[in-house]
């Protein structure tokens, strides 16, 4: 069950790795299915109260490396075997969400929640910003990039997804205590109106996009 402050069971375990896959898949393969990487975030979150960190951590790379080998099965056309290594390297950021989310859980059960947010951006940000590979792909809000869905991410491409999991640790936090259950009630219409979709639909014409540069294409004399 999501939310749950109790440690799931290794069917739930199973359940929810098996979901976040999936729906990570189709919301990236199909347009009309993006608002699926709401149920991937969700299934991240509930996997916090697995039972163990060592169950964390391996989840977690598990769930990064499959959906990194289906998404980018060029990969292994351009490196061969050594693709599962590139793969890896995305899957060990889920895992290490996922690992410091057991232990945020564990060390404050009644407050952790809201903390999953936070580690999620802050580790979110540093792989696509900060970190030397600059590994930005198959980040969540990428998944609204359609004409479609693209509203949905009015909070930008690192935002949707802390607004997202802030939503779920209220509802976390929500089934615990009135004083916190007030709050989250003032609070929560403050994250609906930062993710709302923007007011204005796309006009007729082509679709623009761009390509970013990570170094000089013009040699100077």
């Amino acid at each position: 069950m999501f939310l749950t402050p109790a440690w799931h069971g290794t069917k739930t375990t199973w359940l929810l790795t098996v979901l976040a896959v999936a729906a990570f898949e189709a919301a990236y393969e199909y347009e009309t299915a993006a608002g699926l990487i709401v149920v991937y975030l969700a299934c991240l979150f509930s996997l916090a109260w697995v039972k163990t960190p060592r169950r964390a951590f391996y989840l977690g790379l598990a769930i990064g490396t499959a959906t990194a080998g289906l998404q980018l099965t060029f990969f292994y056309g351009i490196f061969g075997p050594m693709a599962m290594g590139l793969w890896a390297i995305l899957g060990l950021w889920i895992a290490l969400f996922l690992l410091l989310a057991r232990i945020v859980v564990e060390r404050w059960p009644h407050r952790g929640a809201m903390w999953l947010p936070v580690l999620w951006f802050g580790l979110e940000y540093f792989r696509c910003e900060l970190y030397y590979l600059r590994f930005a792909w198959l980040t969540p809000g990428f998944a609204l990039s359609g004409p479609r869905s693209v509203g949905m991410a009015a909070a930008g491409v690192y935002g949707f997804s802390f607004c997202v999991l802030s939503l779920l640790s209220i509802l976390a936090l929500t089934r615990r205590r009135t004083a916190e259950s007030a709050a989250a009630a003032c609070f929560a219409p403050l994250l609906f109106l930062i993710a709302m979709p923007a007011a204005t639909a796309p006009g007729p014409g082509p679709y623009v996009a761009g390509v970013q540069l990570e170094g000089p294409t013009v040699d100077t004399v």
